[in-house]
């Protein structure tokens, strides 16, 4: 895969992005209060990034949509 810097700056995201320790602590604080596309938009993620993230975590329970 090509890789071009200045389209992955335009965007704001890289493939595969590391999940720091304070999103992951974002995850765990609200996961749950508040809707997850809200948090995934906070967090500068996709939707199912953070959902895939919320279950390699384990958190239970649905989240608020």
């Amino acid at each position: 895969m090509i890789k071009i810097p200045e389209l992955e700056e335009l965007v704001g995201m890289g493939r595969n992005r590391p999940w720091t320790g304070e999103e992951e602590s974002v995850v765990r604080t609200y996961y749950g209060r508040v809707p997850t596309q809200r948090l995934a938009s906070y967090l500068n993620r996709t939707l199912s990034s953070v959902q895939n993230k919320v279950q390699r975590m384990g958190l239970s329970g649905e989240g608020c949509e």
